[in-house]
């Protein structure tokens, strides 16, 4: 059997999103823990070149779909974290996840969040 080691955590940037990209990267390097066994790679979806480092290049458009698949193959069974590329990541923010695997999580950033703050009643005004 296999003996898979390390995560993969992947990043796509777009043309329309890139001004969020250099963000997302500083905090995800400043505030992520990695070890020798892990891999980050951007992908980099319009061919803008511009990012250094580990980075898949698409000569055409893909559809986040099958960014995501490539990537599933790339991790090859290892943990795998596809990130947003709108976000500034806080200190350990992986960790939690970390504890889990074979499992999909969504990332609480790009989810709507119901607050109750007590019972809420509407009235007409005066």
């Amino acid at each position: 059997e296999k003996v898979v080691t390390g995560n993969l955590y992947a990043m796509i940037t777009t043309r329309s999103s890139n001004h969020y990209t250099n963000v997302a990267l500083e905090t995800f390097f400043n505030s992520t823990k990695l070890s020798v066994n892990d891999e980050f790679v951007l992908i980099d979806n319009d061919n803008e070149g511009i990012y250094p480092g580990n980075v898949i290049t698409n000569t055409s458009q893909k559809s986040f779909a099958k960014n995501c698949n490539d990537m599933i193959d790339l991790a090859d069974g290892r943990n795998f974290f596809l990130l947003s590329n709108d976000v500034a990541f806080t200190p350990n923010w992986s960790e939690p996840l970390k504890q889990y695997s074979n499992v999909l999580t969504l990332p609480s950033c790009n989810q709507t969040h119901l607050y109750s703050f007590g019972n809420l009643q509407l009235q007409q005004p005066r």
